[in-house]
Parts: structure tokens; sequence; C-alpha cells
């Protein structure tokens, strides 16, 4: 059997899929894997099957995605499953820029609806149960990611990414195991269907055994860990399936009919090498080198939902490592972050009827707005940029309202530490504060001086003297 689930909230739509085939002839020894939710080759619409029998209804989807999205598409899987009621369908297209949703079942019935289901019940009221929990369970003394990202130009749905975790995490605790494999999300926006890649990984039980801050490493099979990857390639030319365990995975490649499924075996540096050779184009998955020899480009602390420090990520470009700071009670929390060096379209920052916009590597644009009009805009470089953040820095200390005395603490908040900054020290310059000016140089805000008289510059220098060395061992 099979489950999918799919939505459409202001226009916008999204459909998650699992890959296991079973039921029907297939036992579960035998059971494979399908990809059973496809784009349509003009990129307006999304298609996919549930039930037992998963060749015919594999030829309907591929045969759908192969016509113009609409109406006749729709008409088309109508036909298919009126003559086979085995298989039921979900057919999202754009009308005029919005995703319409339509579930087709009882013989050749096609229902407009903005949710639906197709595909075991009995898994689909698990998944359900899971997703509207108001609290996870949490692994015992185990760190659980989940990453989850798109190339989507604009705005996707919410929903889509706690709809991909909450199938996973169904998969894990179904003991049918009628579902399953990987979830294959995809998002129908006005621009097109896009494919959302992810990784979701539990670590072994070793928050016993670790210290606050230390990096926690991959889990490994024989302690019940987990790491799984999904990313696409390519234009909708495949999907790389990347297992952390095993370690190796799978690259699927798109034909006219079904992919073309291709296994490589290996760590993620021999797996990626691998790819790379076969496809002959970029490949990327979400697993990183076991011991990088490099500093990361930046660490962020996470705080949880009461404002304590929970977690700390390092960044290494696209590979991440987490540490876990709060190892006593179980927390929640999130961060942001762009992937790759095409960044998207443009960043911007908008505050009141003021935005800024990272055009590219070299300006930023300002753009004055009013009634919904831009009236002025003007492009700074790195200098005038540099400008205009040390006249901020200048008004915001002449405001009544003081800087707080202490780093953001807010729940859900998060500090980007900058790794190794420049330093600089002097002498005091005046004579009515003894003490040493300490200079640093803020990769965004430029170089910050401060002069710390003589008893504070005294208390810092023993504070690094003393812990420089790293925590003590016991040997």
């Amino acid at each position: 059997m099979t489950l999918v689930v799919a939505g459409s909230i202001n226009g916008r739509g999204w459909i998650v899929s699992d890959t296991l085939i079973s039921g029907g002839t297939i036992t579960l020894r035998d059971r494979e894997y399908q990809v059973k939710c496809l784009a349509a080759q003009d990129r307006r619409s999304l298609v996919a099957f549930a039930g037992n029998d998963a060749h015919n209804g594999l030829l309907a989807i591929e045969e759908a995605a192969a016509m113009p999205s609409g109406e006749d598409a729709l008409r088309a899987l109508q036909a298919v499953q009126a003559a086979n009621p085995i298989n039921d369908f979900l057919y999202m297209f754009l009308d005029e820029g919005t995703a319409r949703l339509f579930k087709v079942s009882d013989r050749g019935h096609a229902s407009e609806t903005s949710a639906a289901y197709i595909g075991e019940q009995s898994a689909f009221e698990q998944f359900q149960g899971i997703r509207h929990a108001t609290e996870t369970d949490p692994v015992p003394l185990s760190l659980e990611t989940f990453l989850f990202g798109t190339r989507a130009p604009s705005e996707i749905p919410s929903a889509v990414s706690s709809v991909t975790i909450s199938m996973l995490r169904m998969f894990m605790q179904r003991a049918e195991r009628d579902v399953g494999g990987w979830a294959v999300p995809y998002v129908l926006i006005p621009e097109g269907a896009y494919m959302c890649g992810y990784a979701h990984g539990v670590s072994d039980p070793i928050f016993d055994k670790i210290a606050p801050g230390t990096v926690v490493p991959h889990g490994t099979a024989e302690a019940g860990g987990y790491g799984l990857s999904v990313t696409e390639f390519g234009d909708l030319e495949g999907m790389v399936v990347y297992y952390r365990q095993m370690p190796g995975g799978l690259v699927l490649v798109r034909q006219e009919r079904n992919y073309d499924v291709i296994r490589i075996d290996g760590a993620p540096n021999l797996f990626l090498a691998a790819a790379r050779e076969l496809l002959k184009q970029p490949v990327d998955i979400f697993f990183g080198e076991d011991m990088p020899t490099s500093l990361p480009d930046s660490i962020t602390i996470l705080r949880d939902e009461s404002g304590q420090p929970a977690a700390a990520i390092a960044r290494r470009g696209n590979n991440l490592s987490f540490s876990v700071l709060n190892l006593a009670t179980a927390f929640k929390t999130s961060r942001r972050f762009d992937f790759g060096n095409e960044q998207k379209g443009p960043k911007s920052v908008t505050v009141q009827n003021v935005t800024l916009t990272l055009t590219d590597r070299n300006q930023v644009a300002l753009q004055l707005v009013h009634d919904g009009k831009v009236v002025g805009e003007s492009s700074l470089n790195a200098s005038e940029l540099d400008t205009i953040v040390a006249g901020l820095a200048q008004f915001r200390a002449a405001l009544d309202q003081p800087v707080p005395s202490e780093p953001d603490q807010s729940g859900g908040s998060q500090e980007l530490l900058v790794i190794d900054p420049a330093w600089r020290t002097t002498a005091s310059p005046h004579s009515e504060i003894d003490g040493i000016v300490l200079r640093l140089r803020h990769v965004g805000l430029g170089w910050t001086s401060f002069l710390l008289p003589r008893h504070e510059a005294q208390a810092l220098g023993q504070w690094l003297v003393d812990n420089a060395a790293g925590p003590a061992t016991n040997e």
C-alpha cells in the first residue's frame, strides 16, 4: 500500500508521498521502492498515485505528467481510475497561478479540495496523530535533527516541512511496515513545481556520555542511530537518497518512463565523488566529513522556547555539525540557513517603508517605498555601506533606550558567532583611563574598539589564561 498527503493554502500547494511498494503479490520480504509523485514536464502540475497496482499506477501518472497541465490531464486520470479502481490519484495544477487540488477516486470521480490523502487509512490516522500532537516524544538521550529546503524562488507553504517530518517519524514508529521508504515532498507555487530536499537524523543515545558543547557524532546502526538525506539534482532530473548508516545510497535518474536506479556504496565523500562522476554535474547531500580538518565558517547558538542555550551549529559551506548545550531537558529549536552559492535571487530586509536588497556581492540597493511604490532608490558599494553602518551605530548609541546589558536571551533567539576574528591591542591613548584598547573585527559590522580599564583587562587576561588550554580531562 502507500500514503500520499496533499494540501493547498493561499494558492500554493504541496504533495508528500512515501516510496514503499507493498500489498498485492509483493511480500514484506520482497518489498520494493518506487517514486509515486511526479512533477509535470511543463512544471505546472503534480500527480501522485496510491494503490496495489504499482505498475499501472506509475504508467498513469507518467502519462499525466507528460501532458499539458490542466483539465485534460485530470480527465485522463479519471478515465484510468474508472477503468481500474484499485489505484487512486491526486492531481494538482496551476490555474492562472493558483494551485488547485483534485482527488480522483470512486470510479473516476474527481473532487476538488484543499486537503486530501490517498492510500492506507490507518497509516494516515497515525500520521495525523503525529502531525497534530502538541508535544513530540523525544528520543531518549539523543539529538534529532531535521533540515528542509527548496530551490523554489518564492515562499512555499509552511506545512510541507512539518508534513515531511511527521511522515518520516511515522515510518519509524509504524509496526505494520506497509508504508515507508523515504518521503518525497513537492510544492506547487505560481512559478511552478519544485522538489524539496531534506535530511533527518537521530544520534546514538549518548547524552549521558558527553559534556555540554561536545560535537554530537552521526548515529550508528549498532546503537540505533539514523541518518537520511534526500536531495534533487539538475532541473527535475532526479534525486539522490543517502543513508548515513549503510553507508551509501541511491541515485535515481528520471527517464521518460520511471527512474533508472543506481546504487553507490561508501562514506559521504566517496559517494559524492562517484555520483558526480556518474552524472557529470553537481550533486549534494546533507552529510559531510566525520572529522573535519578546517575551522567552521561560523557557529550559531540556538536558544529554546524558554531562552536557555540549547544547541550550537557549526557550518562549513553546506555541511553542518551540532553540539548540545542542554543535556538535561528536552528542547526544540530552529534555524534558517541559505545553502548554495546561487542565492535563489536577491536577499532583502524591510523596516517600515525602507528596503535594503543584496543584489549581488558588490552592492546593496536601498529603496524608499510609499503606498507600495518606490519613490527613491540608491545603490551602495561596500565602503558606502560601511559609512552607513557606522552612522547607524552612532545614532543607536544616542537613543534613550540603551542596548541590553546582556545578549538576547528570549525564547527561540539565535546568536551568530564570528570565528577567529582579527584583534588588535594598544595602550590607552589617554591618561585619565589607565587601561588597554581592544579592537575586534566583525565581518559585517567592521572594526569595533573598546577601552578596558586596567582591572577589567587584567580580569579578562586571567580568564583567558585559565581557559585557553580547554576543559580539564581526567586521565
